[in-house]
């Protein structure tokens, strides 16, 4: 199983909860809990896999976060994988109000487009200069 399916997993498993999970020096949360976490505190999005966003909360910074869902009333999960023991354990959870939004991105071009069309190449090109377009209009606004 890959990293992206066991996250994806967890999710589907706790649907209503708000999933974060250890990567690296980060907890990550995708889709929908993602795109709460994103409108809710403003934490900025990036592509998990295509048409899934992810949202990635510093290991240190954990703490003050959680603080800020259980204040907004959300229910969440924290797992901590430990791949040389290859163990799975629920390190901290907090009951509260569901995720009730059900957005998997933000509509981010490349997850919209992703979704909509598998074409493969030629659309991944098509929006990488969609995005150079859109550096290059605003550098000249910060010009301006």
């Amino acid at each position: 199983m890959r990293f992206s399916e066991m996250v994806e997993e967890l999710k589907n498993e706790n649907e209503c909860k708000i999933i974060f999970i250890n990567s690296g020096a980060f907890y990550i949360a995708i889709e929908d809990d993602a795109v709460l976490l994103h409108k809710e505190l403003g934490l900025k999005c990036s592509c998990f896999q295509k048409g899934t966003c992810k949202v990635g909360v510093p290991i240190n910074s954990l703490d003050s976060y959680l603080e800020k869902i259980e204040s907004l009333g959300y229910s969440y999960i924290v797992f901590w994988l430990d791949r040389e023991k290859q163990e799975l354990k629920v390190i901290k959870e907090f009951e509260g109000k569901d995720n009730e939004i059900e957005e998997e991105n933000i509509n981010c071009e490349l997850c919209k487009g992703m979704k909509a069309n598998q074409s493969g190449g030629y659309f991944e090109a098509y929006f990488r200069y969609c995005i150079d377009k859109k550096k290059q209009r605003e550098q000249e606004n910060e010009w301006k």
